[in-house]
């Protein structure tokens, strides 16, 4: 169940009186925080009541909802995606009370000021509070909210060849690997492919599944077993949380037998990842597919020599496709103005091609000044080095 609000209309919504009630809902964006449930209980406290909420984004947040906003987001074991909008631009978000972040956590985007957070989970960047107006912190594993807004050119291409891997082929187990730098959007491609309409209708079994670095595979297989039971509206098997790895590897390979699934591996690291998961997964004939993202070409070839899967390169975009993505996003679609045409050109350089880093700066670009050139040169100067080889962009920008 979904209540959806397109990102860009920031009012947010009412909610239903008892919305503490919808226990299997998972995508709630934008609600409003200064509203109050039934028996006047605040909304902000109901939240931690939807346990099975993935995205979340809340609106009209007052420093003072801040406590109870985290008692209820540590409550929310499977949040992907997290929003946050102050009521105004400078308004404290009071995030110090947060002692969990939830492990799944992708994607956080905060509108406001911090005043203080805790950094030891290596979740929130942000600079000195005494010298940034707007700071921004994007995750490019975890890019649910550029995927509405990006409208990425050049991805028709690997989306085809993609979705021919997927849905044709012979009927046994296939392994399909996209593999580039961070940046290039790898996630946003095979995200655009796992949500199209002809492949959910192919499969009768999806998960995707974040990997990254530090995911226990006992982790993985709990997502992987809480996905594909919700996905059928059955409640998860009891004892999930405190089964042992073989009891779990059985238990979703059971589950799969007489299934054509796809399940996404999302930002494999290491072989061992694959490894350790790979025999859950049974050859069935069915027509299955396995997808997954990485950064290492020794990682993607070896996960598919098994299947006698499929490699796909994801390369930069070219500099025409850079451009044209740049002015969609910065300039709505219009022609870029002869003014910024050369600083323009001078901050897309900076980005080598990586749609992502394109959509991030244009997006903070869009609200600039077209008169004053100097703030784009001071953007332009901020960046230096952060783009290389990073996963994160950071902005600062320091006040006039």
């Amino acid at each position: 169940m979904t209540v959806n609000l397109k990102f860009g209309d920031l009012s947010g919504f009412k909610s239903p009186s008892q919305i503490g009630r919808l226990q299997y809902l998972q995508v709630l964006r934008l609600i409003e925080a200064d509203q109050s449930s039934e028996g006047g209980i605040s909304i902000v406290k109901e939240l931690g009541r939807l346990t099975q909420l993935r995205e979340l984004g809340i609106g009209n947040l007052r420093r003072e909802d801040g406590v109870i906003l985290c008692s209820s987001i540590e409550k929310l074991s499977n949040l992907r995606v997290l929003i946050v909008l102050s009521t105004k631009e400078d308004e404290i978000l009071d995030l110090q009370s947060l002692s969990a972040v939830p492990r799944f956590l992708q994607e956080l985007y905060l509108d406001g000021r911090l005043e203080k957070y805790h950094d030891k989970y290596g979740i929130l960047e942000q600079g000195s509070r005494s010298n940034v107006v707007n700071n921004s912190w994007y995750d490019y594993r975890g890019d649910a909210l550029l995927l509405e807004e990006a409208k990425l050119v050049g991805i028709e291409m690997p989306k085809r060849q993609l979705m021919e891997w997927l849905v044709e082929g012979d009927s046994g187990l296939k392994a399909v690997s996209v593999v580039g730098m961070g940046g290039l959007g790898k996630t946003t491609l095979v995200k655009k492919v796992y949500d199209d309409a002809t492949a959910k209708k192919h499969f009768d079994g999806h998960a995707w599944l974040i990997v990254s670095e530090s995911l226990r595979a006992e982790d993985l297989l709990k997502d992987m077993i809480q996905q594909l039971f919700e996905e059928i509206m059955q409640p998860v098997p009891v004892g999930v949380e405190t089964m042992s790895i073989n009891r779990l590897k059985c238990l979703a390979n059971d589950f799969l037998q007489q299934r054509r699934y796809v399940v996404v591996f999302d930002d494999v690291w290491n072989v061992n990842a694959w490894e350790a998961i790979k025999h859950v997964l049974p050859d069935n004939n069915c027509g299955s597919r396995v997808i997954l993202t990485t950064r290492f070409t020794h990682i993607a070839s070896t996960c598919c020599e098994e299947t006698n899967g499929h490699v796909y390169d994801l390369m930069p975009l070219s500099q025409e496709e850079s451009w044209t993505l740049f002015c969609n996003k910065t300039f709505r679609g219009n022609l870029c103005p002869p003014n910024l045409k050369q600083i323009s050109l001078r901050i897309l350089k900076r980005c080598e091609g990586l749609p992502l880093a394109i959509v991030a700066i244009s997006g903070v670009l869009a609200t600039k000044d077209r008169s004053r050139i100097d703030e784009w040169e001071m953007l332009y100067r901020s960046l230096g080095a952060e783009l290389e080889g990073n996963d994160k962009i950071e902005l600062d920008f320091p006040q006039d």
